[in-house]
């Protein structure tokens, strides 16, 4: 198999690469959804802390632009498959603490909870699915292994062989 370069080159769509597309595309809707839309009282309160940085619709832009890096990271760099969960994982939960802060220090309703709770195990989510392998991945492990655990036989049957002729 060709070697890639660790920068040049795009890899092919396995596991990892799907995940981190189709989570790109849902974050750019998102962003769209926020860039566009005009938020309800609720969720401004909620999100207190996040529109003194930006407003709530400039924060639509940053969902887009995390959900492009991951789009991004699906295919590129060929050195790392992983690191486009990095950024799903810092914007998740960061608007999780937004939508606690505004709750426990800013009044916001106890209602933007459920907000807290989602963008929380979503930014969970991302972080543990970020150290899961892809099954191809797997399988050359298992072949190395077996490789190892054959080369490994060998040698204890030629230390027994060696034993036996010395009468040991």
């Amino acid at each position: 198999m060709e070697t890639l370069h660790p920068w040049r080159g795009f890899r092919k769509f396995e596991r990892h690469g799907l995940v981190l597309f189709v989570a790109g595309i849902i974050y750019v809707l998102v962003g769209v959804a926020y860039a566009l839309a005009d938020p309800t009282p609720a969720r401004l309160e909620s999100l207190k802390y996040a529109v003194t940085i930006l407003s709530y619709n400039n924060w639509g832009y940053v969902f887009i632009f995390i959900g492009l890096l991951a789009m991004v990271s699906s295919k590129w760099p060929p050195i790392s498959e992983t690191w486009g969960y990095q950024a799903l994982t810092g914007q998740s939960t960061a608007w999780c603490g937004f939508y606690l802060t505004g709750i426990l220090f800013g009044g916001a309703p106890w209602s933007g909870i459920t907000g807290a709770l989602l963008w929380g195990i979503l930014g969970f989510m991302w972080w543990a699915v970020s150290g899961l392998v892809n099954p191809r991945h797997l399988h050359k492990l298992a072949v190395e292994i077996e490789k190892l655990h054959n080369e490994n036989l060998e040698l204890h049957r030629e230390i027994a062989r060696l034993k036996l002729d010395e009468g040991g």
